[in-house]
Formats: C-alpha cells, sequence, structure tokens
C-alpha cells in the first residue's frame, strides 16, 4: 500500500490501521501457539470468529465485495478446512457470502442492484464461487481427516501388536484397539484353513472356542453356516429392524457399493448367540488357503456405512498378516519344541538307556559269578539288578512320551497295537490288543490324547496293578468310539463302578487320565475290585459325515 499509489486509493489510513491490527494479531497468534501446541475447542473458535470478522473489516474499508483483499475470505475457508472439516467449512462459506451481501447493502444505499459500486449479478457470482469453493476445500478436508484418522488408527494398531507374545495376547490387543476406535461392544474373528477343513472362531469376550474335541479355537464343520453367510467375498453392513427384518449394505473387496436392496440375513444361530442391532461383516484373506470373516457388533462411530467398512477393510487387511504371523510363529515354536524332545529322546535312547542296560547285564554276569563265599551278595545283586531295569523301564516310557506322535486317523489301530507290542516285550506283561474299528473320525489331536491314555493306563498297570495280563479294546458303536483297558492286577482302593463325575466328587481314579479324557470331550467309566484288577472305559463321540 505505500508502494502503490492506486492501493492506497482504496481506503487511506482506516484500512491500513485495520491491517496493522491483524497484522500484530497473527504474530501473537503464532507465539501463542508455539507455547502451546494444543489449541482448545474455544481457542480454535475465537481464532476463526477474528480471521472472519477482520476479512469483513478489510474489505469494507477497501470498496466491499470488489476489493482485492478478498483473498482473506479465502483463508478463512482453507483455516475452516484444515480445523474442522466438510460441514464446518461449508458453514463458512455460507458466513462469508452473507458478509458481502451485507457490505454491498452497506455501500449501496440506493439498492444492491442500483449500486454503481457493486452489480447485483457480480455479487451473486461471487457468493457462488464461495460456496463452491467452501464445498470442495471441506469435501477435501474429509477426506485428508479421514485418512489422517485411518492412519493414525492403523499405526496404534501396528504398535500394539506383539507377535512373540503369542497369538492369543496378539487378538486381545488388536481386538481392544479395534473396538476402542470403531466404538464397538464385541469382536468375532472366524477363519478357515482350506487346505484341511478345519475351522476356528475366537471371540473378544470368551476368547477361543472352547470345543473339547478338538484343539483350541476349532469348530465342528457343522458350525461352519452359522458365521459363512451371505456372499464369501463381500463385506457388508447389518441393520436389526423390528418391522421390515434387515436393512444391508454391501461392497466388493475394491470398496464399491453393490445393490443396496439387497438382504444378507444372518444366521438364526449367529443372532441367538450373539444378538446385536448393527453388525459389520468383512471378509478377508491373509493368505492361500486362509480366509475369513471379522464381525464386529454394535459399532457407535457415526459415519456413512460404506465408509466405515471401508475402513474396516483396510484395518483386516494390514493387521490381518500380524496375527497370522503371530500364529505361524506359534507353530513355528511348537515344532522347534517337538524336535528338541524328539532329539533328547534320541539322546536317552542311544546313551542313558544303554548305559542303563550295560549295567544291568554286567550286574546279571556278576550273579552267575557268585560263590559259596559271596552267597550272600546274591540278594543284593538282584535287588539292584530290579531297581536297574525298573529304571530301564521308566525311562523307555518317558522317550515314548516325549516322541511327537504325527499319524493319520486311520493309522490309530496300528499304533495302537506297536504300543501294546512295545510294552509286552519291555515289561514281561502279556497284552492283548482287539479292535473291529474300520473308519475313524478323529481329529489328530484326539487321536494323539488317546495313544496317551493307552500309554499312562499301561505304565499304571506296571507300576502299581501287579497284572499278568492286561487286554486293550478299540470298538466303535453309534456314532462313538469306544475305549477299554482291562487287567487282572490288583486294582484300586476301592470296589464298585463309578462315572467320571462320581470319581471327581470322590477325588479317587487315575488323575492324567481324566484330565486327558476331559480335553477331548470323552466319558470314563472305572470299575475295580480289590485284588481282581480293574476296567477303563472310554467313550469318545466321532464326527458324522453327510
Amino acid at each position: 500500500m505505500w508502494l502503490d499509489p492506486a492501493a492506497r486509493s482504496l481506503g487511506g489510513p482506516l484500512l491500513f490501521a485495520v491491517l496493522s491490527i491483524y497484522l500484530v494479531y497473527s504474530a501473537v497468534a503464532i507465539v501463542t501457539l508455539r507455547r502451546r501446541p494444543q489449541a482448545t475447542t474455544g481457542y480454535v473458535l475465537v481464532t476463526h470468529s477474528i480471521d472472519l470478522v477482520a476479512a469483513a473489516s478489510v474489505t469494507l474499508a477497501s470498496s466491499g465485495p470488489n476489493s482485492p483483499l478478498f483473498l482473506l475470505f479465502i483463508f478463512a475457508l482453507v483455516a475452516a478446512a484444515f480445523r474442522w472439516g466438510a460441514w464446518e467449512t461449508l458453514a463458512t462459506a455460507v458466513v462469508v457470502a452473507i458478509i458481502l451481501v451485507i457490505e454491498a447493502a452497506l455501500l449501496s444505499p440506493a439498492g444492491l442492484g442500483n449500486s454503481a459500486v457493486f452489480h447485483i449479478g457480480d455479487l451473486f457470482v461471487r457468493a457462488g464461487y464461495l460456496l463452491i469453493l467452501g464445498l470442495l476445500l471441506g469435501y477435501l478436508a474429509e477426506e485428508t481427516r479421514q485418512l489422517r484418522a485411518e492412519t493414525s488408527a492403523i499405526a496404534d494398531l501396528q504398535s500394539r501388536v506383539r507377535i512373540d507374545r503369542g497369538l492369543t495376547e496378539t487378538l486381545q490387543l488388536l481386538s481392544g484397539a479395534i473396538l476402542h476406535v470403531l466404538r464397538g461392544s464385541r469382536l468375532i474373528l472366524a477363519a478357515e484353513d482350506s487346505a484341511n477343513g478345519r475351522l476356528f472362531r475366537w471371540d473378544s469376550t470368551s476368547g477361543w472356542a472352547q470345543d473339547p474335541a478338538r484343539s483350541t479355537g476349532d469348530l465342528p464343520a457343522s458350525e461352519r453356516s452359522i458365521y459363512w453367510f451371505g456372499p464369501a467375498n463381500q463385506s457388508f453392513s447389518v441393520v436389526r429392524r423390528r418391522s421390515d427384518g434387515y436393512r444391508t449394505m454391501a461392497i466388493d473387496p475394491s470398496g464399491q457399493v453393490l445393490d443396496r436392496r439387497s438382504t444378507i440375513a444372518p444366521s438364526p444361530e449367529f443372532i441367538a448367540a450373539n444378538p446385536f442391532h448393527r453388525m459389520l461383516s468383512v471378509a478377508f484373506e491373509v493368505s492361500a488357503g486362509w480366509k475369513g470373516r471379522m464381525f464386529v457388533l454394535d459399532p457407535a462411530v457415526n459415519v456413512r456405512p460404506e465408509t466405515l467398512l471401508r475402513f474396516v477393510q483396510v484395518i483386516a487387511r494390514q493387521v490381518g498378516p500380524t496375527a497370522f504371523n503371530a500364529y505361524l510363529l506359534g507353530r513355528l515354536r511348537s515344532r522347534a519344541g517337538a524336535i528338541e524332545r524328539a532329539r533328547i529322546a534320541r539322546e536317552l535312547h542311544d546313551g542313558v538307556i544303554q548305559t542303563l542296560l550295560g549295567t544291568e547285564l554286567e550286574l546279571a554276569a556278576m550273579r552267575r559269578t557268585l560263590n559259596d563265599a559271596t552267597r550272600p551278595l546274591e540278594r543284593d545283586l538282584a535287588r539292584i539288578q530290579a531297581n536297574l531295569h525298573a529304571e530301564v523301564l521308566n525311562v523307555r516310557e518317558l522317550i515314548e512320551h516325549l516322541r511327537p506322535v504325527e499319524l493319520k486317523p486311520r493309522e490309530l489301530p496300528d499304533y495302537l497295537a506297536h504300543v501294546v507290542e512295545r510294552f509286552e516285550r519291555d515289561s514281561g506283561i502279556r497284552a492283548q490288543f482287539s479292535t473291529d474299528v474300520e473308519d475313524i473320525r478323529l481329529p489328530s489331536r484326539m487321536c494323539h490324547e488317546i495313544i496317551r491314555i493307552v500309554q499312562e493306563a499301561l505304565v499304571n498297570v506296571r507300576r502299581h496293578g501287579a497284572a499278568r495280563h492286561v487286554l486293550v479294546r478299540l470298538a466303535a458303536r453309534d456314532n462313538q468310539l469306544r475305549l477299554e483297558i482291562d487287567d487282572d492286577g490288583q486294582g484300586f482302593p476301592f470296589e464298585g463302578r463309578f462315572t467320571q463325575a462320581e470319581l471327581d466328587s470322590l477325588r479317587r481314579g487315575p488323575r492324567v487320565i481324566k484330565e486327558r479324557v476331559r480335553a477331548i470331550g470323552g466319558e470314563l467309566t472305572l470299575e475295580s475290585a480289590p485284588g481282581r484288577g480293574a476296567t477303563l472305559q472310554i467313550t469318545v463321540p466321532q464326527e458324522i459325515h453327510g
């Protein structure tokens, strides 16, 4: 204004004073923000109001709506977009348009249409420019704010993950953070391994699905339809209505909105187990063969359904591989543990077992060389040899428990026959195995537990039963597998037939076997006759195919 005489004539000393005051105010605002980076809501509203008042004062002091300093209004729009979002920016544009109309009226006493300073058509055009610019800036601000919020939320999720803590803790941390961001009440994760058909479920409320017949988190095949309803590759939002059922909105994997008139109704079993008013269901795939769905119940975030679904899709794509890495790490640790146990078993077999056997043979040779003078040592040497033999059997049993058992269900009868045969060879107790089972329909984990039950029962027969004969039978009846172990030893120190519940209440029976039977969802019955032996019967359900 000092250099250009034409600009100096716009408003004279009044315009110069207003601009000087606004300049000083701007410097004070910058210093204040440097000292307190977190501005309060009141501070932001006051600052925004001063920006509008300053722009109105400057333009009013310099030919009104025609002022070249009209740029200050644009600055107010940009500031609103930066501070808030679309609606606040559009509201600011409306306020600026009203200010322009008021300025034109104040500078044209004869009426807006007859003003020599400003024409009514130009006023409407300039107000339209402001509204369009406010709408554009608001849209860009909203998108930027949403992107910034999503990036911050995902970064926070990633920072919480510690895959070295295991899959369960990783899911707990992720679900807590996701529910906090979406303000939801519950998160359910259902996954499927296409390679072997295994189903898993995890719930933020109750944790892993507890089906005792399977590994932690496993679901029976019959429950697949409960969680895999609707199109396989679509993500959708479902809102329950009291009158007309459900209101559904679905998007495809790319985020495009599909037909809003389609209806995706959750299964009645899902609704009964997981009541909700609003639900988000997002399909995801973390690797070849691994896919699933993430359900978020009653999210309270007030955004459009398609926007929320796209955001949850991004979350699933970002954190899904992280959770899968935690799962793979757990599998790797388990496999490494199995390898280490197998190595220890080999070391015991090749080292300790051979040493004990050699010592036992030396004692046997010494007993054969005894004469009449050293005959009193016979009893002591026999006792030491018996103790060594017992320890050899104990170490062999330990080796069998350390060795990982990896077999298919159809191989279970042959493996049990091998276990019984080895027991007879090592212990000297006559043992038989019989079966009429042709088709085993059990998960591998249950087969592993059945083998451990038989091994534990045979150990008890050798150590405590003083039996001469033991019979192991495996039979299938009415979609159930029955395992029976019968011996003619001393039996338990009680008489009668007891169920597992009765044994638990009386605190009797083989504790380890009871725990393993409970872990596979089986039923244990024990019949004991002191001095005449005992019979264990274990019944477990088989899967029904078809």
